[in-house]
C-alpha cells in the first residue's frame, strides 16, 4: 500500500514568522508536504517595497497552497493578522481538515466550530500532526 503524504498549509501572523518557521521546519522534518511556505516568499522580497501586483499574486498563491492542501493548520496570531483568518475561511468554504492553536476564545468565533481539531498550545497541534499524519 503507498503512503499518501498528508499535504498542509500552516496559516498564521507575518509578524510571527521566525516562530512559523520553526514549525513548519519540523513538520518537514516529520514528512509533512507544506503546499507553499508563504514564509520564504516573504522573507525573499523582505528587501523592497511589493507593487500592488505583485501584493495580489501573493495572496493568490497562499489561496492556491490552501486549495491543493488536505488540511489548515492555523496558528492563532498574538498580534493583529488579517490574512490567516481570510485563508481559514477558504479552507472552511471547500471541506478542508482545520486544525487551531493558540487562544480561541474570544479570538475569533469562526475558530470556536468542535468540528475543528482544537489546541491550546502550537506545540500540541504540532505533536497531533505529526503523530496523525507524519511518517517516522
Amino acid at each position: 500500500m503507498l503512503y499518501k503524504k498528508f499535504k498542509l498549509y500552516v496559516a498564521g501572523a507575518s509578524k510571527e514568522i521566525d516562530m512559523i518557521e520553526m514549525y513548519i521546519k519540523q513538520l518537514e522534518e516529520s514528512h509533512i508536504n507544506i503546499t507553499h511556505n508563504w514564509c520564504k516568499v516573504i522573507r525573499s522580497k523582505v528587501d523592497r517595497v511589493l507593487s500592488n501586483e505583485e501584493l495580489i499574486e501573493c495572496a493568490l498563491e497562499d489561496l492556491r497552497g490552501v486549495d491543493v492542501a488536505d488540511g489548515l493548520w492555523l496558528m492563532i496570531p498574538g498580534s493583529t493578522s488579517i490574512g490567516c483568518y481570510v485563508e481559514l475561511g477558504y479552507a472552511i468554504a471547500i471541506k478542508r481538515q482545520i486544525i487551531i492553536s493558540g487562544k480561541i476564545f474570544p479570538n475569533n468565533i469562526f475558530c470556536m466550530d468542535k468540528r475543528f481539531h482544537r489546541f491550546e498550545t502550537h506545540k500540541q497541534a504540532l505533536d497531533y500532526i505529526c503523530f496523525n499524519y507524519g511518517q517516522a
